[in-house]
């Protein structure tokens, strides 16, 4: 077992999840943080790296490419709930992403703020879906001896896999 391949994927994981946040808000992706946001992020973080520390238990190593897999999946879950929620309720949920730039693409479809959170939710959730399954393809083909630049791969699904933690984080936030 590589003990610092665990630890990099640690540290990159927090420094990601709550870093990430922050940024969006700095870069006004998103609207400025409610003051406990911070708790959120705490707690969705404390979650990841159990899950990486429990993973890394029960497989006895840490692969890179399954990480970003696992990613994708977590967002693709995540998204699935949350896009679930929006549709079933006449109120915002996620009236923290109506300032912001992604919801751009949502309002070519309709004026509406909640069926713009459906639009840009759903968009996600789609987008989440393929990248889940392109990890999950990537990954396979990891696993065959006749595979080559395994490294260049495993650096894809992670990469992959960090930028759905950027939409899964940037939903947890935007609650408003």
């Amino acid at each position: 077992m590589d003990i610092w391949k665990l630890i990099g994927a640690l540290v990159i994981t927090t420094a990601l999840t709550i870093g990430g946040a922050y940024a969006f808000s700095w870069l006004g992706w998103i609207a400025d943080l409610q003051p406990k946001a911070w708790l959120i992020l705490l707690v969705s973080t404390l979650g990841i790296l159990f899950k990486l520390l429990f993973g890394d238990l029960a497989t006895g190593e840490f692969q890179y490419h399954k990480h970003g897999y696992d990613l994708c999946v977590l967002s693709m879950g995540a998204t699935m709930s949350s896009l679930s929620l929006q549709l079933v309720t006449d109120i915002n949920l996620f009236s923290g992403i109506q300032s912001t730039s992604p919801i751009l693409l949502a309002k070519t479809f309709t004026n509406d703020a909640i069926q713009q959170s459906r639009v840009l939710l759903f968009t996600v959730f789609l987008f989440a879906s393929f990248s889940t399954l392109l990890t999950a393809r990537v990954s396979k083909a990891i696993r065959f001896d006749s595979t080559k630049g395994k490294n260049i791969l495993s650096l894809l699904n992670f990469s992959i896999g960090a930028a759905m933690l950027g939409w899964y984080v940037l939903i947890l936030v935007a609650r408003g």
